[in-house]
């Protein structure tokens, strides 16, 4: 029967003084004081009370040592570094196939917690002091075994006795990860993956660094992946392209950034979708979510829909442009077209063009009197006994009073604008059919079946409201390609590895439906944002930001200072409870002899329940530092290195 390793009786302080190092000493001292004394007498006492005495310093040994190195832990490590290389051989080492590297940390349990706990009832000058010996120590023996004590003996010595306190090198505070009695790599399967991760971090806490881990992990499995970065991070973009080419698959990399049009690859955010009204859906969602702006939403959605609808009849591809054309500068013509369309569908092509060309008198009248001719026929010839629902929409919206209509559409039209203007709308935007099936208009569709690399730089340091509309189009563009794909589970498809960074700038109601659908489809989600407050004020609730963050299976927290995002992560976790060692003393007189004093003291075990991971320490957490929930709730605290393209020069 198995049994579980911990006694919760057993109690031990680790950050004491190294009593049991100093009772080695001593005792190591007395040996050699009784061995030397063997020069002066040969009867062998001294000889053997010289071998005793260094039994019992041996014998102290282990335990001095023990504590020595989990001491010695607690000033932290230094910043590593791993190469592209170094990843591709975790990546596709056949005994870790199948899983994802985490970097190298150890499983967070009750006894960690215990000394955390231990460690935060300590004075911070005393601990800050403990630190600083233990620093000075490990540098004296790395300058021993190096050579260089020998080599400058004052100078070694001056180091090791200066009173002058250490400078902290890094941010945060390093002793949290020295807790772990092992520092191993970390795995997760990555079926569990298929569950979506979340990851949390305040600005320079690693997030980002995070991403270039475990994006070159799903380039070197050959996957497609797709990387919508709001601020168009270089190191990302270049590690991503350098992990292609390493694999010998530059040609899968596809970039596309708003900042930089003539480097960018041109693709159609609206080239994917199984019913019309996708296409209002994802424009409309664009449009700013504020208190009272419901009616104008709804609207713009249907006029939206509406010439959808009309372009399809027309058999035309919707896009940025045409639909910006029509709303801004009047669908009459549009309207005239798709009549003409449904005339030739209801009474065929040879008796549609004689009726158009009686109604149109060859082309030459004003398009309004055109129009009204085509209007009336409508309803007087094809309404009753051939009904269209789009050309009444068009009608009805090509009679709706102009001025309230220009009113309705306020907000729309400047965010049409911005997308289709310039060099962007040359990129988002096919002109035309022919440029519909050009061979350098890319969509998501065909992104995902070639596995490519795609990144999307959204550069909204330039501009917020353009690079949060194009990164909500291609979210939404990726939501049907999903939804294409869970037709067909059964069929061999791939992995698709989808990164949102800052994913609060581009979160919207498609951003929603793919975390609660992806799975089936095979997407894997990584959402990366600052704090838990970016959701809730992007998606207008706390209680939809909730519905986000319920769909992301496993966490990942780095640095963070909000309470609000400290407390979500920390109540994921279980709870436990940590021994807390209680001193009570007590002193009394006695009445009938008050000069009799007595007098107690007690001391008492006692189990206290508190968090795993305490929120506050979140805010302590170094540089590339974290603590992570994964695969059902197993917590670890794992670091990571800096991806860099030649290691050993960084090194160096």
């Amino acid at each position: 029967m198995a049994t579980l390793d911990y006694d919760p009786y057993s109690y031990e302080m680790p950050w004491r003084p190294n009593y049991e190092a100093m009772r080695a000493g001593v005792w190591m001292a007395t040996a050699a004081c009784y061995l030397a004394a063997c020069a002066w007498d040969h009867s062998g006492v001294f000889f053997w009370l010289g071998i005793v005495c260094l039994c019992f310093s041996l014998a102290s040994l282990p335990a001095a040592r023990r504590i020595h190195e989990r001491q010695q832990r607690l000033n932290g490590f230094s910043v590593s570094f791993c190469d592209i290389k170094d990843i591709e051989k975790l990546a596709l080492d056949d005994q870790h196939r199948g899983s994802m590297w985490l970097g190298t940390g150890f499983e967070w349990t009750n006894r960690e917690a215990q000394y955390l706990s231990q460690l935060a009832q300590i004075d911070q000058s005393k601990l800050k002091e403990m630190i600083e010996t233990n620093a000075r120590q490990r540098e004296l023996i790395d300058n021993v075994f190096s050579g260089h004590a020998f080599r400058h003996p004052l100078k070694t010595l001056h180091a090791y006795f200066d009173p002058s306190p250490v400078v902290a090198k890094n941010i945060g505070q390093p002793w949290i990860h020295g807790l772990g009695s092992e520092n191993k790599d970390l795995w997760q399967p990555l079926e569990h993956v298929n569950g979506h991760t979340m990851i949390f971090g305040t600005t320079g806490s690693g997030k980002t660094r995070f991403f270039d881990l475990i994006i070159s992990q799903a380039i070197m499995r050959k996957e497609a992946v797709i990387i919508i970065d709001p601020k168009g991070d270089i190191d990302t973009e270049n590690n991503a392209r350098e992990a292609c080419e390493a694999l010998g698959r530059g040609d899968a990399f596809v970039y596309f950034h708003v900042g930089r049009p003539a480097l960018s690859t041109r693709i159609n955010p609206l080239a994917n979708w199984a019913n019309p009204e996708e296409v209002a859906s994802r424009v409309a969602a664009l449009l700013p979510q504020t208190p009272g702006s419901e009616p104008f939403v709804a609207f713009s959605w249907q006029a939206i829909n509406t010439i959808t609808q009309g372009l399809i009849l027309c058999s035309q591809t919707p896009t940025l442009v045409n639909l910006r054309s029509y709303l801004e500068g009047g669908i009459d013509n549009l309207v005239a077209k798709t009549i003409i369309a449904w005339m030739k569908k209801a009474l065929g092509s040879d008796m549609a063009d004689k009726v158009v060309k009686r109604l149109t008198n060859s082309g030459t009248e004003p398009m309004d009197k055109t129009l009204s001719r085509l209007i009336t026929y409508y309803r007087t010839k094809l309404q009753d006994t051939n009904p269209s629902s789009e050309v009444e929409g068009l009608i009805s919206m090509v009679e709706h009073d102009r001025e309230h209509f220009s009113k309705m559409i306020a907000s729309l039209l400047p965010v049409l604008s911005k997308l289709t203007s310039g060099a962007l709308g040359h990129l988002l935007s096919p002109r035309g059919e022919e440029d519909v099936a050009d061979s350098g208009m890319r969509d998501m569709a065909e992104i995902i079946a070639n596995k490519s690399v795609l990144y999307v730089g959204l550069d909204t340091l330039t501009s917020q409201e353009v690079g949060s509309a194009v990164g909500s189009l291609m979210l939404a563009d990726l939501t049907a390609v999903a939804g294409a794909r869970a037709k067909y589970p059964e069929s061999e498809q791939g992995y698709v590895n989808v990164f949102v960074d800052e994913a609060n700038e581009v979160a919207n109601g498609p951003f929603t439906q793919l975390l609660n659908k992806g799975r089936s489809p095979k997407f894997r989600m990584f959402v990366a944002t600052q704090t838990f407050s970016d959701f809730a004020v992007r998606l207008g609730s706390t209680h939809e930001a909730y519905k986000v963050l319920g769909n992301l299976n496993n966490l990942i927290a780095f640095r963070s200072f909000d309470p609000e995002t400290q407390k979500h992560i920390c109540e994921r976790m279980p709870e436990t409870k940590v021994k807390e060692l209680q001193h009570d003393q007590s002193q009394a007189t006695g009445t009938r002899e008050p000069i009799l004093i007595s007098g107690g003291l007690r001391e008492s075990l006692k189990l206290e329940k508190t968090e795993l991971f305490p929120p506050a320490f979140l805010g302590y957490l170094p540089n590339l530092e974290y603590i992570g929930i994964i695969s059902g709730g197993n917590v670890i605290k794992g670091r990571i290195p800096i991806l860099v393209r030649n290691k050993a020069g960084k090194d160096a």
